[in-house]
This record gives C-alpha cells, structure tokens and sequence, in this order.
C-alpha cells in the first residue's frame, strides 16, 4: 500500500523539500525494505486500523502517515506536514500520540515524539510552519499564534501570525500569496497593499511593532533575527491583556 511521502500526497498533505521522485510503499511484514530507482519499500507491521482507501488507492491513513515522516524526515519537513495534517483536520493530536506510542522502540520513535510535541495546527501555510522552527533558533520566547488583537481599540479586530505580547512585538510571514488574483478576488495590488497598511497603522497605534519576513528570510535568518532582536529590545510596554486575546491551540 502507498506510504511515507507517497500517502501525504494521496492525503493532499502539504509537503515541503522532500524528494518526489520514488514512490513509497510499504508492506505488511518485518522484513524486506528495499530500494530501487523509482520506488522505495517499507517493510512494517500495519494494524488493520492504520491503513484506509483514498479515491480507490489503498493507503497509510492520515496519523500513521504523519508518524511514519516524522521519524525519518528532518524536523523542519516533518513539522510543515504535521502541521498541515492537523490544521486541515485530517488527524488530531490525540491520534497522533497513539501512534507515537504505538511506535515505541521503533527507530525514530523520540524524533517523532519531539515532533508531535511542537505541533500547531494554527500555522496557516508552509512559511508559518517553517517560520517557527527557525524562531526555535532566534532566543526570542515563544509567539502566541494567530492572536486577535482588537485594533483600534475595539472598533475591529485583526488576526496576527505571531504575538509577543510581553514585547509589543508582532512577526508577520509574508508569502506573497495574498497578492494573487485567487485570493485577491477584484480587488487590486493596490488595494490590497493599502488595506494591510492601514492595518499596520492601527495596530502601530496600539504601541506595537511590525516585522515581516519572506521565504528568502527563512533561507538565511540573520538579518530577519537582527530585525527581530531590534524591536524586542526597543523600551516598549507590554500590550495590555484587553486587547488581545489568544486562538485555542488545534
């Protein structure tokens, strides 16, 4: 049955920087992993509730898929999959777990569990995933995710990517997207860029700091972690608890 890589792509999972050009399979014994040119076996016991049917195609289901790349994938790649899986609800963190737990003893197992731990399904896309584990590396505390801060003092609401609420700091990953003429709908470039100024603006008269990065950031993060550690350390104060509240972890 298609698995690993193969599956989160029958699952419509997101993946990132992971080689395509083997299909993965795996079949139901101890023994017998191979490698040919264009295609990779596994060899696993599969409980029966493990594996399921997509459009026709027998498969890992969607939590074995997650666990079985998150012990054999980078930590980066294996948390923008993870995140995916969760944040479309194709698994939960319950069903995750268990299937740590299930893999107990196997290799990759503790990397797996590492993974699961760091998951948030409230990282909308594969930068805001790939955004937080480089923030791993920045010696900043950990953002609060997708907060709501009431702009304006309350007459709207906004949405953020992260929050550092202690700092009066926000990050925002900007990958382009929302440029596009799929999400942008009629309105313009134009429009659109000075929507999310006046934006910025009323939460700049909030006392907060703005900080965005791009997929090139993400690349090389020393001049993003510079501007980062700039405004953090900037006298501030603290945005007051009233104006923002925090979104549940998925």
């Amino acid at each position: 049955m298609v698995s690993h890589v193969s599956a989160a792509i029958v699952h419509d999972i997101p993946v990132w920087a992971i080689p395509l050009s083997r299909v993965h399979v795996l079949r139901d014994r101890r023994t017998g992993g191979r490698t040919h040119r264009h295609l990779t076996v596994h060899a696993a016991r599969l409980p029966p509730g493990d594996y399921t049917e997509v459009d026709g195609i027998r498969v890992t289901t969607a939590p074995r898929t997650v666990i079985d790349l998150a012990r054999t994938l980078p930590f980066e790649q294996a948390v923008v999959i993870g995140d995916a899986a969760l944040r479309s609800g194709k698994t939960t963190r319950i069903e995750l777990l268990d299937q740590v737990n299930q893999a107990t003893g196997r290799k990759g197992c503790p990397a797996a569990r590492r993974v699961v731990e760091f998951l948030d399904g409230r990282s909308e896309s594969v930068g805001e995933s790939r955004s937080r584990v480089q923030l791993i590396h920045s010696r900043l505390p950990a953002p609060e995710l997708q907060a709501i801060i009431f702009a304006d003092y309350g007459t709207r609401t906004t949405r953020v990517d992260y929050l550092w609420p202690e700092l009066g700091l926000i990050g925002e990953f900007d990958g382009m997207i929302k440029y596009h003429k799929e999400i942008r709908g009629d309105h313009t470039p134009e429009e659109v860029v000075i929507a999310e100024k006046l934006r910025e603006d009323a939460l700049r008269a909030l006392g907060l700091r703005v900080i965005r990065w791009t997929w090139s950031d993400l690349d090389n993060p020393t001049t993003w972690f510079a501007r980062l550690h700039s405004a953090a350390t900037h006298p501030h104060d603290p945005l007051d608890p009233a104006l923002w509240r925090s979104t549940p972890r998925v």
